[in-house]
């Protein structure tokens, strides 16, 4: 076998969780897929951002940091909502997630994709947003969008000025999406060590570590072991914090 069809794939964190909880969700596929599939290589991981808008809607102050965000949430219970591509969606379940953590009652808005919801939250009809920091690098940059913390263990480099959820109070709380290659179930091993190979000397490049670092991913190198152990890790997690909350398709 001289080529694959290998594409890069991003996994949510109900892609990971579907079959533990039911069917019905908006990412079934990506777990289906996930199941024929054999776990190669990392590339990167990224915090996401949890984003606020710049002009508020009435009645509703806007924060300008991720502390008093959460202080206003908690002191108007019921009267801060926030957005995301989905029920079940990667905006969908962290949120949730920091909400029962520090017992905040916010109102969810599920869309259909992300995209319709960024929009309402750049004019205002939402208030906020947990998104990757790729997607929405160029609104922060633009001062379309405020952004309020990352979820990440760490601060991001790409955003280094901006404090984690951890430091603004959700103490404990972690997310970090992850992108990787996986290849058909029943790949020759010797094939999969010659792509993880492959990808982890193109990640040695320091113009692509670079270039990948702009958008707030942060490259790791790791084994094909190493990731196959964050994959359980994270499906086992996630899994238990979905299960937690009761969280169902709609």
């Amino acid at each position: 076998m001289d080529s694959l069809n290998l594409p890069i794939r991003s996994v949510e964190v109900f892609g990971v969780a579907v079959p533990l909880v039911g069917p019905g969700f908006r990412n079934a596929y990506i777990v289906k897929k996930a199941q024929k599939s054999a776990i190669v290589r990392l590339v990167a991981q990224d915090g996401s951002v949890g984003l606020g808008n710049i002009d508020p809607s009435p009645g509703y102050s806007v924060e300008t940091s991720g502390a008093e965000f959460l202080a206003y949430a908690k002191a108007n219970p019921g009267k801060v909502n926030y957005g995301s591509g989905g029920v079940g969606s990667a905006g969908h379940v962290p949120m949730a997630v920091v909400a029962s953590m520090i017992g905040l009652k916010m109102q969810h808005v599920p869309y259909k994709g992300s995209g319709p919801a960024i929009v309402d939250l750049m004019s205002g009809q939402i208030h906020a947003m947990l998104l990757t920091i790729p997607a929405v690098m160029p609104f922060i940059q633009q001062g379309s969008l405020r952004a309020l913390a990352t979820s990440g263990a760490r601060r991001s480099p790409a955003l280094p000025d901006l404090p984690t959820m951890e430091e603004v109070g959700v103490k404990g709380f972690e997310y970090e999406p992850w992108y990787g290659y996986f290849v058909p179930a029943g790949t020759p091993p010797a094939i999969q060590k010659k792509l993880h190979d492959a990808v982890d000397k193109a990640l040695q490049d320091p113009a692509i570590v670079s270039k990948l670092r702009e958008q707030g991913l942060e490259v790791k190198r790791m084994s094909q072991q190493q990731f196959v152990d964050i994959v359980v890790r994270d499906t086992a997690a996630w899994s238990a914090k979905i299960k937690a909350l009761g969280l169902r398709a709609d």
